[in-house]
């Protein structure tokens, strides 16, 4: 019912059918040659400026267009961006920072090396109530305190010789305690492995020399059966003599 009612609408409206309600308009007057010029004119005018407004809406559209555009990819290319930025900054938190063997040997070092300024040497006040003894050690001492102030007075030298010889004990200590247990094991494994070795072989051997027995045994059998058919066919083949009886 609503669509009827709709047609009838529209069939019945001024826009669909202006000339069943309102009259042609008359044809305008003949108003000679010099009007219709002038009028031809302006109508030309009213064209050219029409194309020019048309071209330059045309102009500001596809502009505004591209802008929209433009703004748009940009948008998504800041979305994506920021997306791979936040991926990226929590695989770094969830992932720690890899460090090889070169860069913790490196802090071990920076944390250990930690050179002290030495203390100018100074002779004891005591030395001339010490024995002689006492007193030559304190003399050694003296002179190599004070070689060593002459050559590193910042505690380089010192710290250096410190390093090294913690860094032996370290490398010494696990040696002695480990390497002869270690070469204990290597023995008993080699020991193993010859007794693995000499069973296998003997399992091996074994069964091979026996197969060779069985075969030789075989051989010789084949070989006197072979010879006594033989002789067998032969005395078989040979005529009987009638008067070997007589």
């Amino acid at each position: 019912m609503k669509h009827l009612i709709l047609l009838a609408c529209l069939l019945l409206s001024p826009a669909a059918h202006a000339g069943w309600f309102f009259k042609d308009p008359p044809p305008p007057p003949d108003l000679g040659p010099e009007y219709r010029a002038k009028i031809t004119s302006l109508e030309a005018q009213i064209s050219a400026q029409h194309a020019t407004t048309t071209r330059w809406e045309v102009a500001t559209g596809t502009f505004a267009l591209g802008c929209v555009l433009l703004f748009v990819i940009g948008t998504a290319l800041g979305a994506k961006t920021r997306q791979h930025y936040d991926a990226t900054r929590r695989l770094g938190r969830t992932i720690p920072p890899t460090t090889t063997w070169a860069k913790q040997m490196r802090q071990i070092v920076i944390r250990r090396w930690q050179p002290e300024p030495l203390p100018e040497p100074e002779v004891d006040h005591e030395l001339p109530h010490l024995s002689a003894i006492e007193r030559s050690a304190e003399t050694i001492s003296f002179t190599c305190r004070q070689f060593e102030y002459w050559l590193s007075p910042q505690g380089t030298l010192r710290e250096w010789l410190k390093f090294n010889l913690r860094l032996a004990l370290g490398l010494a200590v696990p040696s002695l305690l480990v390497a002869p247990l270690v070469t204990l094991a290597l023995q008993q494994f080699n020991v193993w492995i010859d007794l693995i070795t000499r069973t296998t072989s003997n399992l091996v051997l074994v069964p091979l020399s026996v197969l060779l027995v069985i075969g030789l045994i075989c051989g010789m059998v084949s070989i006197g059966r072979s010879i006594l058919v033989m002789r067998m066919r032969q005395q078989q083949q040979q005529p009987r003599d009638p008067y070997s009886n007589y």
